[in-house]
């Protein structure tokens, strides 16, 4: 799967779902608009900061909804590397469809 950083998240979404954010975004509230589109696409979330590790101390998955089988899941030294990775490619595999009559 691609990696994508935050400029390419920022363009995606005021392309694909018209929300405009900063490309030097910061944290999960500039793309909460986002995340909670996922979820009404049926996905399930999950963010997840684990102190125990020595780094990729950031986890996020999204899997279901209009995902199907498939699953996005990463791990990485920031929020928003780990955010740009499942935003970026749920977007590209679900957003980007053609839509069906």
């Amino acid at each position: 799967m691609k990696r994508y950083n935050k400029q390419d998240i920022a363009s995606m979404l005021a392309d694909v779902l018209s929300i405009n954010i900063s490309a030097d975004w910061y944290g999960v509230d500039p793309v909460m608009p986002a995340l909670e589109k996922m979820r009404a696409d049926g996905s399930v979330l999950l963010i997840k900061l684990d102190g125990e590790r020595a780094q990729h101390w950031y986890t996020v998955v999204v899997k279901g909804g209009l995902l199907g089988e498939e699953a996005f899941r990463t791990d990485a030294d920031t929020l928003e590397e780990a955010l740009c990775y499942v935003i970026g490619n749920y977007a590209q595999t679900v957003w980007s469809r053609p839509r069906q009559a």
